[in-house]
């Protein structure tokens, strides 16, 4: 199954989410769409617990919990805030060509977001792809728990020993692009 997955908490995102539904719509997708919304957003765990921010509550935990969300085989993650504007089908194939896990669409470069993650390149000797959060793929049948682990207890809680010191320039929150 193939459905896209897009984080609705308060009307504004709400409306958002509508505006992307139309779109899609008029462009002749039909897979379905799954809304996190406050009533499935697990507030009682302990990883919600430590969210310092209202946009780390209802922004990035949300992202880096999606594999708790993941109700199709192929699973697009989209912000509330994008429209559909043509065809989607070559998406879905090359994401599905894939034998990734979780694929986002990224470049290599020094210069976007290098406060955060300078520390995490030099701790792990890699380079890392920056890319924005606003779409990000996910085969659930290929899932890597041992990844969301990663992101969700040991980046999560020592986010900035991970980026430049108390490097948190998004309304002073941890944010997913950083984490994933």
């Amino acid at each position: 199954t193939e459905g896209y997955i897009l984080i609705g908490i308060g009307n504004e995102y709400k409306i958002m989410i509508n505006n992307f539904i139309q779109t899609l719509r008029k462009m002749g997708d039909t897979r379905e769409v799954f809304i996190i919304d406050e009533n499935i957003l697990n507030e009682n765990s302990n990883l919600f617990s430590k969210c310092l921010t209202t946009f780390e509550k209802f922004g990035t935990y949300p992202k880096i919990t999606l594999n708790e969300y993941l109700p199709f085989t192929h699973n697009i993650f989209l912000d509330a805030d994008m429209l559909c504007g043509g065809n989607t089908d070559h998406v879905w194939e090359y994401f599905k060509s894939s034998n990734k896990f979780i694929d986002q669409l990224g470049i290599y470069d020094p210069h976007w977001n290098s406060g955060m993650v300078s520390k995490f390149e030099e701790k792990f000797d890699k380079k890392l792809y920056r890319s924005h959060g606003s779409l990000i793929y996910f085969n659930r049948d290929k899932l890597d728990i041992d990844f969301f682990h990663f992101m969700q207890n040991d980046i999560w809680d020592n986010y900035d020993e991970y980026t430049s010191s108390s490097y948190r320039n998004y309304k002073g929150s941890r944010t997913d692009q950083v984490i994933y």
